[in-house]
Formats: C-alpha cells, sequence, structure tokens
C-alpha cells in the first residue's frame, strides 16, 4: 500500500503545481491510503481556500481512510524528529498499516523519517 502524506491531496485538492504529475501517479496505483489526520488537513485548507465540501470529501474517500491509535501517539511521541509531531503520527500510521511508501512533497519529512520508511519524492 502507498500511504498518501496530507500535503498530496492538498496539492491535489488546490490544483498547484505538483498537481499533474501526481494525478499521473496516482493513476497507476490500486492500493492508496491515508489517514484520518490527512482527512482533517485536507479539508480544514481547503475549505479556507473557498473549495466546496463534496470535492474535498470525493478527493478522500478514493483512498482507503485508516485511523490514527494510541500507538501511533506513542511511536510520534518517542520518534519524532524536529518537533514535527504530525509528520511523526503520519509516519507512525503508514508504519502500523504496512505501507510500502509514503508519497509527499515533503523534504524533511524524508529526510527525517527516510530511514524507518520509503519515500517518494515528489517535485
Amino acid at each position: 500500500m502507498v500511504y498518501l502524506d496530507a500535503n498530496i491531496l492538498i496539492e491535489i485538492a488546490l490544483g498547484r503545481s505538483r498537481y499533474k504529475k501526481i494525478e499521473e501517479l496516482l493513476s497507476v496505483q490500486s492500493n492508496t491510503a491515508l489517514s484520518i489526520l490527512s482527512v482533517h488537513l485536507l479539508i480544514y485548507f481547503g475549505l479556507k481556500s473557498g473549495i466546496d465540501i463534496k470535492l474535498l470529501e470525493a478527493i478522500a474517500e478514493k483512498h482507503q481512510i485508516l485511523d490514527v491509535t494510541y500507538d501511533d501517539y506513542l511511536w510520534a511521541k518517542k520518534n519524532c524528529v524536529n518537533n514535527d509531531f504530525e509528520d511523526a503520527l503520519q509516519v507512525a500510521c503508514a508504519i502500523r498499516n504496512g505501507a510500502t511508501k509514503i508519497l509527499t512533497i515533503d523534504r524533511d519529512m524524508v529526510k527525517n523519517y527516510g530511514d524507518v520508511l520509503n519515500f517518494e519524492l515528489i517535485r
């Protein structure tokens, strides 16, 4: 399973510069997932940008939505790098659910957690 970082969904929703490349990559992936934390971030930033809630829900619901658990919190608390707790929670959720890699645009996330999981950095 390919785990999608929240910023991937936000790029899609807002039609930012990496949108087309992300869409191409996702078109050949049959097993993708994101956390409920990513759904929250997508909807929060999407609504702030004036995007319709139905579109945001449709973007999220194209993928499996995973829970964030207390065990994820404990892993993140123990392994958090540079005070980016949100990234640590995302990585914990991906690991616990058996992700083969995380798709992200966040260079720091790759740098900070590349030793515990595979990443694909979209530029």
